[in-house]
């Protein structure tokens, strides 16, 4: 299973906007289903310590609002099809791709780029 998670701190963030976003960076993207996004809220001691200057700010000690995107792997003839990411197109730009699963990972298909 992948799970990708968005952390949205006092506001949940929107599942429409993360499905767009989710879209633009993947291959497939009509594997982006709204009923894959699911939201969860988090507080503090449930982070832990470590956290607190992350989430520090407007909304602080309050709950944390979080919206997660899951993928099952799914079975594609006799493999299994899992989600990859690639970092390689700069901050903020990661790309996902769904691939066989492989010792190694798979060539992202948006760059090309062997990994």
């Amino acid at each position: 299973m992948s799970t990708v998670i968005f952390l949205g701190g006092h506001r949940r963030p929107s599942p429409a906007v993360v499905r767009r976003y989710l879209q633009s960076r993947t291959e497939g993207s009509e594997r982006v289903q709204l009923r894959d996004l699911r939201a969860a809220t988090r507080h503090g001691p449930e982070l832990g310590p470590e956290a607190e200057p992350m989430v520090g700010g407007p909304g602080a000690g309050g709950p944390i609002r979080l919206l997660y995107w899951r993928r099952y792997p799914r079975k594609i003839g006799r493999g299994h099809s899992f989600l990859y990411a690639c970092f390689r197109h700069g901050a903020g730009e990661v790309r996902f791709y769904p691939a066989l699963k492989s010792p190694r990972a798979p060539d992202c298909p948006f760059c090309r780029i062997p990994r």
